[in-house]
């Protein structure tokens, strides 16, 4: 269930990765995407099953942005959205 989840809309297990406890995906277009649900049991199982696979853990967004090298107009751009 967690797989189909994370793969529905044409997204790739590995476009996840957390900022903190915060559930993260890369857009298609390269920006980042706060994953949002009021599921708490469905989201702690997201959780868990991508810190099982291994997926990246970040402390800030900036730091998700360098390791994937992503600068300019879009790490502005997030900056401002993410306050």
């Amino acid at each position: 269930m967690i797989v189909a989840h994370l793969t529905h809309g044409g997204r790739e297990v590995s476009d996840w990765f957390l900022i903190g406890e915060s559930v993260c995906f890369w857009s298609h277009h390269g920006e980042i995407g706060d994953w949002l649900t009021s599921d708490d049991g469905l989201a702690r199982s997201v959780r868990e099953y991508l810190l099982r696979v291994g997926a990246p853990v970040y402390e800030s967004s900036s730091e998700a942005r360098k390791t994937r090298g992503v600068t300019g107009s879009h790490a502005a751009r997030e900056d401002e959205e993410r306050g």
